[in-house]
């Protein structure tokens, strides 16, 4: 009897030591060696679900989280009306990716327990990635920040969920201040809020905001990059240039800050070093899980062998470097080109390139291969040597001639108009305008307007009157090459029409916004890419006006020539 006595102690005993370390817990060791004190106790015990939750946090702690959320499930198997453990198996899912078990286990959890704060924010989070959910998420995290007002995440949340819609800027800003009113000194708060007055264009607030969120957080590798980043909107390339280092030595595995000092080392006219550092994109997960099974060209004579350039990024990307394919079919080899369907048809035309393939061919079939925005490096390109002569593209003469006939009804000068990109741009909130800025051109006289958009977003699918819609007929970007050779001038945002327009050689006027993506310099007017290009530079960042107020006035010259 008092043996058994002794011995329930000692568990106990053991039990509240366990529970003290993981009140102390601050590192690995201390972690792995809470799993060991459990792992002790289970072999003369039964664990109870909370020891099995309490162990499970201990391995996530350690990095195994497989291992967690397989002890935290069966914890929820002991208790499956245990809220508290529903939530943390739901957030366990959530670090797998698993992202639609988590959903359930965070309903089930909010099913048991209405008014946890927590289960609020976490269901938000996973459903506001579904359009459809949106309205629900919103409703979430007011319901949280109502339950729990002194929480600042919960405002947190509520602002990076308005953050992400034009229209509810004004919201993201009240739910920032009101985090900042119970913490003034929140680093996230401090972050969040600099990075929605970026987005708003408001760069001296931004600044403000970011740096003291740096000063409080200093060893934050992303809160230096979103510095260096506005930065760079307000063209101080230098500080930009100091930050995104700063956010590499923080961490090496900043992968946008190694790229983003490539655009600094760009814009400041460190070309070759520029190129250099613009390889380090090649770390990012989209390209290094590609094995091509062949050594990378590095520009020397390709003595009979094939040469594979590939694809990468964006359409603009693509077309305005695949100017290095005729270069290099120069070198005493053979060079396929490897892209996008849409882009296959115009690429063909260029010279010296023996295949145009849209899916990678097998090893065999070439020597070596090339990235086309490494073609550059390999060739040591600088701001002496931008292989500029255009064209370099033409489309099919038929398609041509197609577009000539299609055309040829129209009077006055004929215009093509495209006012945005791909909104999946990192930035296309400041490089696109919009269709309600671009009508103001429409009633100048002795011009005719022609929208090049292949699609448009829902608002925008009614063109105005004195716009004509002939975007939607192109197949592929050999259309709309064909279709601009027909057109006296083309007008653009920074997107991929730009890039045709420029590629063709056909007279084209380029919106750059404020802190210009780097191939467009700060100051220049002219393209050394793109000779026939004009480039029509924002004052103020999201401030399209003088712009629009110095081509309507030359349109109104060109319209009476």
């Amino acid at each position: 009897m008092n043996e058994n006595v002794d011995e329930a102690a000692q568990k106990a005993a053991r039990i509240e030591e366990v529970e003290a370390a993981i009140a102390r817990a601050e590192s690995d060791e201390a972690w792995s060696a809470i799993d060991k004190l459990y792992n002790e106790l289970w072999r003369t015990k039964e664990p109870t679900a909370v020891q099995l939750g309490r162990q499970a946090i201990a391995v996530f702690h350690l990095k195994d989280v497989p291992r967690a959320a397989t002890m935290t499930r069966r914890a929820v198997r002991l208790a499956p009306e245990n809220a508290h453990l529903r939530r943390q198996l739901g957030k366990l899912y959530f670090e797998l990716g698993r992202f639609d078990v988590a959903e359930k286990e965070f309903r089930t959890a909010m099913d048991l327990e209405p008014d946890h704060p927590e289960t609020l924010r976490r269901l938000s989070q996973i459903i506001q990635k579904d359009k459809e959910s949106r309205a629900e998420a919103e409703e979430l995290l007011i319901r949280a920040t109502e339950l729990a007002p002194d929480e600042v995440i919960g405002w947190l949340q509520l602002g990076a969920l308005y953050g992400n819609e034009k229209y509810n800027f004004k919201k993201a800003e009240a739910a920032f201040e009101h985090a900042l009113e119970i913490s003034p000194n929140a680093p996230s708060a401090l972050h969040n809020y600099g990075l929605l007055k970026r987005f708003q264009g408001d760069l001296e607030a931004a600044e403000k905001y970011l740096e003291r969120a740096c000063e409080v957080y200093p060893n934050d590798s992303d809160f230096a990059f979103s510095l260096g980043t506005c930065h760079m909107f307000k063209e101080d390339n230098e500080t930009a240039l100091t930050w995104f280092r700063r956010a590499v030595e923080l961490n090496p595995h900043n992968n946008a800050a190694q790229v983003y000092i490539a655009f600094s080392l760009f814009l400041l006219g460190r070309m070759r070093e520029g190129w250099a550092q613009y390889d380090k994109r090649l770390d990012l997960a989209e390209f290094k899980t590609t094995n091509y099974e062949r050594p990378r060209w590095d520009g020397t004579d390709l003595e009979g062998k094939t040469l594979l350039m590939l694809s990468e990024q964006g359409m603009g990307d693509n077309i305005q470097f695949v100017r290095y394919a005729p270069i290099a079919a120069k070198m005493n080899g053979e060079v396929i080109v490897l892209t996008h369907e849409s882009l296959a048809r115009l690429f063909k035309s260029l010279d010296g390139v023996n295949h145009v393939v849209t899916s990678v061919p097998e090893p065999r079939h070439f020597h070596r291969y090339c990235p086309l925005m490494s073609a550059p490096l390999a060739l040591g390109t600088d701001e002496n040597t931008i292989p500029g002569v255009v064209p370099y593209l033409t489309p099919p003469a038929e398609d041509v001639e197609k577009w000539a006939e299609k055309l040829a009804p129209y009077t006055g000068k004929k215009i093509g108009l495209c006012w945005r990109g791909n909104p999946k741009h990192v930035h296309d909130h400041f490089r696109s305008s919009s269709l309600e800025e671009m009508q103001g051109l429409l009633d100048i006289e002795g011009a005719t307007f022609f929208s090049l958009h292949k699609d448009r977003t829902e608002d925008e699918q009614e063109l105005p009157d004195g716009l004509i819609d002939i975007g939607s007929e192109f197949g592929d970007f050999a259309d709309t090459a064909a279709a601009m050779l027909n057109l006296d001038l083309v007008i653009s945002v920074d997107t991929s029409v730009c890039h045709v327009a420029g590629a063709i050689g056909a007279p084209v006027w380029t919106m750059i916004a404020r802190g210009p993506d780097f191939r467009w310099g700060l100051e220049a007017e002219t393209s050394p890419w793109y000779p026939t290009m004009k480039l029509l530079r924002q004052k103020t960042l999201g401030d399209w006006s003088d712009v629009y107020a110095r081509m309507r006035a030359d349109i109104s010259k060109l319209a009476v020539e």
